[in-house]
């Protein structure tokens, strides 16, 4: 494993909800995604997985790529409260979209998580609590990110899970075969130790990624991990404790020292893809 810890001179962004409130209706949630795709030129296709309509946004004029990067979105408002779940599990703040948008390639997409944006019959409390990362989740996920690589044509997979979404992009990698590189941002890799740490509610019913570190092996998936130093919902060694889980030369964690939970992935993505970028030139160099 390579651990590298970057410092960034970055003012400090904080997101706080006070009250019930100031949360964006639903209907509110889902037009702000739209509209912040469409002035970037990215059309809206809700994907039908069978148990799900999955919500995707990606450019207007995206054609056939040899390689799709995917970004995949974080657990969204699961939580009112500690002890008040959300009836409605969309996102209210759009970090892993404005991510995919300003992504410097073009051959990009956004995929959100069952429930979010389109919720249909099936759609439960479980499937944004405890079984947020259950097979029927992934399975369906799984069914989404194949319906978005058949539409470019892809050969390959390039996964960018943030947050929760770290831990599907995760399990996505460890059983396909098309997974060139797994990206991870404050994801959760390791929900167990996770909901120990903090003492809340197992996720009785999802799968943990730690879990399937083998499988990474196996399918040779390379692993690039940012994680944040002032990060306090995921902690920095819960992903270091991943990352050892497995005997692969193949990983990277990358520690930034100002980062916390939701500063800044958003708005410093492209200085970390080019970073990425340089850090996979002088690998094969």
């Amino acid at each position: 494993m390579n651990r590298i810890v970057i410092s960034c001179s970055i003012i400090l962004l904080s997101f706080l909800l006070t009250s019930c409130k100031s949360i964006p209706t639903s209907q509110e949630r889902s037009d702000s995604a739209t509209s912040l795709a469409s002035l970037n030129n990215w059309i809206r296709k809700d994907i039908d997985t069978g148990n799900f309509l999955i919500r995707s946004y990606l450019p207007h004029n995206l054609t056939e790529h040899n390689t799709l990067t995917i970004f995949i979105e974080g657990d969204g408002l699961a939580w009112l409260s500690k002890r008040k779940p959300s009836l409605d599990p969309t996102p209210v703040n759009n970090t892993v979209l404005k991510m995919a948008l300003s992504h410097p390639e073009s051959n990009a997409a956004y995929l959100a998580r069952p429930c979010h944006f389109n919720k249909t019959t099936n759609c439960s409390y479980r499937f944004w609590l405890k079984e947020r990362f259950s097979p029927v989740v992934i399975r369906n996920m799984d069914s989404a990110v194949d319906q978005l690589k058949q539409r470019v044509d892809a050969k390959e997979l390039i996964l960018i899970g943030y947050s929760g979404g770290g831990a599907i992009a995760t399990l996505l990698a460890s059983s396909r075969k098309d997974v060139t590189h797994l990206i991870t941002l404050a994801g959760n890799l390791d929900h167990k130790t996770w909901t120990e740490h903090h003492q809340i509610t197992p996720l009785i019913g999802s799968l943990n990624p730690i879990d399937y570190s083998s499988e990474l092996q196996k399918n040779e998936v390379k692993q690039t991990h940012f994680i944040g130093s002032r990060d306090k919902i995921i902690p920095s060694f819960l992903t270091y404790r991943f990352a050892n889980s497995q005997r692969n030369k193949r990983i990277n964690v990358i520690e930034l020292e100002q980062f916390d939970h939701n500063c800044c992935w958003d708005s410093q993505w492209p200085k970390l893809w080019k970073g990425f970028i340089e850090s996979r030139k002088t690998a094969k160099n």
